[in-house]
């Protein structure tokens, strides 16, 4: 008999082992989830102080941009507009990814993809006097994914390479299997 209790003692601290385990596992996750959800809430205030005094700085570089203005200040006025388009786009970025993304998956065939993303790409200011040159995949390729989410990807990589890269240089964008 007190072999049998010892084999169920043995079986008992066992399983208490194995539950302490996951309890420590699930706290922890729990702790990083709140950390992340603290993260973001700290993200979209931050968001919200700087969103609000750009928006006043893009409203000031529009009115600039009514008045004749010698050639040098209309390119200086350009840049600053352009500047303040980025930190508006980064400022959405950051509010993005400290929300929890829903991935919407469908089938994406990835040439029509990029062939209607290239006029746009290539009429954005940070193309300006910049080549954007697109060599597709020998053959068809079909991926599961997100367009949306594609499409703000392949955005973001052109406009680095056109920042990357100096006037009247030449991107190359190829897409490859493997």
């Amino acid at each position: 008999m007190p072999i049998r209790g010892v084999s169920d003692r043995g079986l008992l601290e066992a399983e208490v082992t194995q539950r302490t385990i996951e309890l420590r596992s699930a706290q922890a996750k729990l702790i990083e989830h709140e950390r992340l959800a603290a993260i973001g809430e700290l993200a979209t205030m931050i968001v919200h102080e700087i969103r609000n005094p750009l928006t006043t700085v893009q409203l000031g570089l529009d009115y600039f941009k009514k008045l004749d203005l010698p050639q040098s200040a209309r390119v200086r006025l350009a840049l600053a507009a352009d500047e303040a388009r980025r930190l508006t786009h980064l400022l959405q970025e950051i509010l993005s990814y400290s929300k929890p993304q829903m991935l919407k998956l469908s089938k994406i065939e990835v040439d029509s993809l990029i062939q209607e993303l290239l006029v746009p790409l290539q009429a954005a200011p940070a193309a300006q006097r910049r080549q954007i040159e697109y060599v597709p995949a020998p053959s068809p390729m079909q991926i599961l994914g997100d367009r949306d989410k594609l499409k703000q990807v392949f955005i973001n990589l052109i406009r680095n390479a056109c920042e990357a890269v100096e006037p009247g240089e030449t991107i190359l964008w190829s897409v490859a299997d493997g």
